[in-house]
Parts: C-alpha cells; structure tokens; sequence
C-alpha cells in the first residue's frame, strides 16, 4: 500500500489539510515582506554611504537634483523588483511543494485526517451538548438579580441586554434572538434594567439598551445604544455579530472580515460609560 497513489476524489477529503498550508504560507510571506523592507533600508544606507564617497560626490554632481533622485529611485526600484521575485518565487516553491504533498497522500496520510477529524467532531458534539444544557441557543430573559449570576457562572462568554419596554430594546431583542442560535458558544441573555437598581448601579448602565460583553465570569466591554452600529435602529445583524466578534464574544465566522473591507467601522468603544447630563437617553424613566 506504501507508494500508491489515491484516486482524486479521495485525495480531495484531504483538503482541509490546505488551511494549515495557507495559513503557513501567510506566516512566511509576512517574514518576507519585513525582510524586503529591510533590504530596501539597508539599500538606502548603502546609497547614502556611497554618496559620502569623493568620487560619487563627483559623479552625482554632473547631474541635477532630478536626476540625483532619479537615480536613486532607480536603485531602490530594481531592488524592490528583485527582491519582490524572489519573494514569489520562494512562495510559489512552497505553494507546489505543499501541493504536492498533498497530491501524493496514501492511504495512511488519509486515514489519519480522517481519524483526527472524526474526534474533532465528536468533541464539537459533546461541546454542543453540553452548551444546549446550559442554555445556549435560547434567548432568554432573567427576571431577578440573583439569576443574573447564576447564569453567569462557569460561562465562558455571555451578553446581557439590559433593556426596557421601547422601541430601541425590541430591535435589539430581535437580533439577539437570531444571534443566539446562530452562535452556541455564547449565552444570551436579557434583565430589564429598571427591575435591576443594583446590577446597573453596579455596572453603570445609563443608556438603553446596552450589551453587557462577559467573558470568563467579567464585563470586559459595553454596547452602548446604537453608536457602534450606525447610530440608526436600521442595522443589520451582521453589523452586530462583526462588533460583538471583535470583543471576542463570539466567534467569528469570516463576515466580519469581509465588512472591513467594504466600509470604515466606528471606533470600538470599551470599559465603562460616564452618564452624561445632557442626554434625555440616560434616564431610565419614560
């Protein structure tokens, strides 16, 4: 069995493997850009060195000052160029020989990712299980303090909206629901702020509504009205999920990458808000 060659489409089970080389060739691309730009500034010195000499003085004298620093652009271009192919080409080296490698699994190499990801699906499963008996995946809403804590205790992550009975906290309510079953590594969770006098004393809540952002038993950060998200109650629950990924709330699952790339995100705001006087918001009354 030792040498033979597996059919394509069992070789394609194997393509999970391709993150790992991915992710490997990123790490080393970002080694060789430091390392281009080192060169270009070691380059540069060589330049300045050079031009100290007596006779480069002479040289770059029967030029003019354009045509000083056309030379020296030139330098520094063909010294990018080349050491930008060389960079390709090592990743291109990689690149084939990770395919390769890929291409040349036998039947044992395949065996293996497929024990290894059986047991990563089994313990996703039991991790599930035991989410789902904890309460993840349900929205739902704690009605006295001490419950609070309760829920709080031995979870890794969990967002409580400290809301009220208007039209603001039931947006919000709308995309926690949906967020809750989309992300079972979180639990979600809700208190009505004016039934809680000593939670939000405690964590200085003066706007509604606001995401209490815990991790490992502590509020490591707030969502605070609809200031990260637009500023209008017609965001999305992307946009949501994106703000609440950066806090390592919940996991990300890629589309927050690709929303940075679209649009310029307001600037995330952490640790605990001061009430302002002049914001009608901040009173928990009608």
């Amino acid at each position: 069995m030792a040498g033979k060659l597996l059919p394509r489409t069992e070789r394609a089970t194997a393509a999970c493997a391709q993150l790992v080389v991915f992710k490997y060739l990123y790490h080393q691309l970002m080694l060789l850009v430091h390392s281009v730009a080192l060169k270009i500034f070691q380059i540069y010195l060589l330049f300045c060195h050079w031009t100290s000499c007596k006779t480069a003085r002479n040289l770059l004298d029967r030029f003019d000052q354009p045509s000083k620093v056309a030379v020296m652009a030139h330098i520094v271009q063909q010294a990018v160029e080349q050491n930008l192919l060389r960079v390709a080409k090592q990743l291109e080296d990689q690149l084939d020989s990770e395919l390769h490698k890929l291409d040349n699994l036998q039947d044992d190499d395949v065996e293996r990712i497929r024990q290894r990801r059986i047991m990563e699906l089994k313990q996703q499963q039991e991790k599930t299980k035991e989410w789902v008996a904890k309460g993840h995946g349900e929205y739902k809403e704690v009605h006295e303090e001490k419950e609070f804590f309760k829920e709080m205790k031995g979870e890794d992550r969990m967002i409580c909206h400290f809301y009220r009975d208007n039209w603001p906290c039931k947006v919000m309510d709308k995309h926690m629901g949906l967020l809750c079953r989309q992300h079972l590594e979180t639990k979600f969770i809700k208190i009505n702020a004016e039934k809680s006098p000593f939670l939000t004393d405690k964590l200085k809540i003066w706007m509604l509504p606001t995401l209490a952002l815990i991790k490992s038993e502590k509020v490591i950060d707030y969502v605070v009205g609809f200031d990260d998200l637009g500023g209008k109650d017609d965001f999305t629950t992307e946009q949501l999920a994106e703000r609440l990924a950066r806090a390592d709330v919940i996991k990300d699952d890629g589309a927050a990458a690709k929303r940075q790339q679209q649009q310029q995100r307001n600037t995330i705001r952490s640790g605990i808000y001061q009430r302002a006087d002049d914001d009608e918001d901040s009173d928990f009354g009608d």
